[in-house]
């Protein structure tokens, strides 16, 4: 596995002019990030409607509605607030089962 991560550094150490071919930061990278965070957002809905089959479907409301306020502690500003948020949160997905 470490072979494969210092791979490309030895290549780019080898022939230094391949680095011309890599592409350059833009607009795309925003565009890029969004999509995956898409498919991010898709991939949670997808674990909690399996959750819900293999539970009941109230374990997957709560898992939902959990996953978004956790989501929503990210908007809040004040880092205290946040923390005990945050806690509150996953210790209700610990009582939850």
């Amino acid at each position: 596995m470490s072979f494969g991560f210092a791979l490309p550094y030895a290549i780019f150490m080898i022939s230094p002019k391949l680095i011309n071919f890599l592409p350059k930061a833009g607009n795309w990278m925003i565009r890029v990030k969004e999509g995956m965070g898409i498919l991010l957002g898709a991939t949670v809905f997808w674990l909690i409607y399996i959750l819900s089959h293999n539970l009941n479907n109230m374990a997957g409301f709560y898992a939902a509605i959990i996953s978004l306020l956790l989501l929503s502690t990210f908007k809040i500003r004040f880092k205290f607030i946040k923390f005990f948020v945050f806690c509150t949160l996953i210790g209700a997905i610990f009582a939850l089962p």
